[in-house]
């Protein structure tokens, strides 16, 4: 609690600025009247009913002004024998204090207005339904992850590791497991011969042959897609647009491209080829189609690139004799590839050809794209080379992987191989980081991190750091 004082200055020797006096005030009431009270430099004159404590002779007429407002001491200051210098000292920390206060007021409501929608914005995950337990488990520093996921279904067979959750889907339904091993069932409800594309937050789950398709996130599903005939197959590329072929009667096959939220953008209904798959380039402008048709007993592959701003027809189409197309997609910075029996096509975002790479008396067995970097694994009799290329079709480096190839992944500039003798992991020049014999008996690897990745197994995934 603050005490006004009165403040007088009489002259013991009838100079100006004499020393003055400082006496505590009996009541806050004072407030009210004597602290916005100026007092005259000819006559002093107090309002009605205020008195102060006169400790000498009060002789003469003030000769100053003193306003009275900024002399509020603390408690626990010995006020006695104050002088108007030292007022003046303590009127300009009062007016410092006050200065402080209102730079404090200045910047921090617009910082508060900045940074609330920012963590808002930046722990969004942790805050969106599902998401608190998570974001609790995360600052409890008695929450350890044993580096293993388990569960319990023997069909699981398509996983992906989205956003720092490791999500397993099966006949028996999804599941997501997040980065502290806590698990999270999306739905229980069975779909058959289960396959899944994702992209960096969102993926996509889908009947093989069936009529059904679920779109997810981490925490739940966002929308369920139905059609009247077979799901063939499906992408999604890192922004959430995704692309369902389906065959339809009248048509040999149709493409709908669909917006992250699930909503339809685009229709495709191919009459002349049968479409084997599509991908939606990175800037989500474009749809690249392959498919094929048999003339006289002759494959005859075909590449469509449609604009998804115009109804038009395509506007590129790239014919290949004699190949089967079973893969298409799209490097970061806008280019394509097109993978056949026989080789890949590597192509501007318009269609127009760069370079191909032949297989030569191989065929390829796996294959990845991550950034502006194929990887392809080749079957070639005993040697399976391993194969990097860039986006315009170099060879960047190769060498034989030792074992059966089963599964490919990569990270940045890093390729894992996963074989029936264990699992490998290159460089960008193929020199060999690491190699365990230990996950030759894993179903799948993903890698996560630059020096990280998930082995699953039937019922269970296992984090591995190297």
């Amino acid at each position: 609690m603050s005490r006004i004082l009165y403040v007088f200055s009489y002259p013991d020797n009838g100079y100006m600025g004499a020393p003055g006096r400082v006496r505590e005030g009996k009541s806050r009431s004072v407030l009210g009247t004597f602290a916005r009270t100026k007092v005259s430099p000819r006559r002093a004159s107090y309002p009605a009913g205020v008195t102060p404590w006169q400790t000498g002779d009060l002789r003469s007429p003030l000769r100053c002004k003193i306003n009275l407002r900024v002399c509020f001491m603390s408690q626990k200051r010995d006020t006695t024998g104050w002088g108007p210098g030292e007022i003046r000292s303590e009127r300009r920390k009062r007016s410092a204090r006050i200065a402080m206060r209102r730079i404090f007021s200045i910047i921090a409501g617009p910082l508060f207005i900045i940074m609330v929608p920012l963590l808002l914005y930046i722990f969004r995950d942790d805050l969106a339904a599902g998401g608190i337990n998570r974001l609790i488990r995360r600052l409890d520093s008695s929450v350890s992850f044993s580096g293993a996921y388990d569960y319990d279904d023997q069909t699981s067979n398509r996983y992906a590791y989205i956003d720092k959750y490791f999500i397993v889907a099966s006949d028996a339904g999804i599941r997501a497991f997040d980065d502290l091993g806590g698990a999270k069932q999306l739905t229980s409800s069975l779909m058959s011969d289960v396959n899944m594309v994702w992209g960096k937050k969102n993926f996509l789950i889908f009947e093989q042959g069936g009529k059904r398709a679920l779109l997810c996130n981490t925490f739940d599903i966002q929308k369920e897609l139905a059609y009247s005939s077979a799901i063939i197959t499906a992408s999604m590329n890192k922004n959430g647009d995704f692309v369902v072929i389906s065959n339809e009667r009248g048509y040999r096959a149709v493409a709908t491209v669909y917006r992250p939220n699930g909503d339809g953008r685009f229709l495709y209904k191919a009459s002349q080829i049968y479409l084997t798959a599509a991908a939606i380039s990175p800037s989500s402008d474009r749809m690249a189609a392959v498919g094929f048709d048999v003339k006289d007993g002759i494959f005859e592959g075909m590449l469509k690139v449609f604009r998804l701003s115009s109804d038009e027809d395509a506007e590129a189409e790239v014919s290949f004799m004699d190949e089967y197309p079973a893969e298409v997609g799209y490097f970061d910075d806008g280019g394509m590839y097109v993978i056949t029996d026989k080789r890949v096509m590597f192509l501007s975002a318009k269609g127009e050809v760069y370079a191909s790479f032949h297989f030569g008396g191989g065929r390829i067995v796996l294959a990845t794209e991550d950034g502006n970097i194929m990887r392809c694994v080749m079957a070639d009799g005993g040697d399976n080379p391993l194969v990097l290329l860039d986006a315009k079709g170099k060879q960047l480096a190769s060498r034989a992987v030792a074992g059966r190839p089963a599964r490919l992944s990569a990270y940045n500039k890093l390729t894992a191989v996963l074989t029936d003798i264990g699992v490998t992991v290159y460089d960008e020049k193929l020199n060999v980081l690491y190699h365990d014999t230990e996950y030759a008996a894993a179903q799948d690897m993903i890698m996560t991190g630059a020096n990280e990745f998930i082995a699953v197994f039937s019922n269970s995934a296992r984090v591995v750091i190297f």
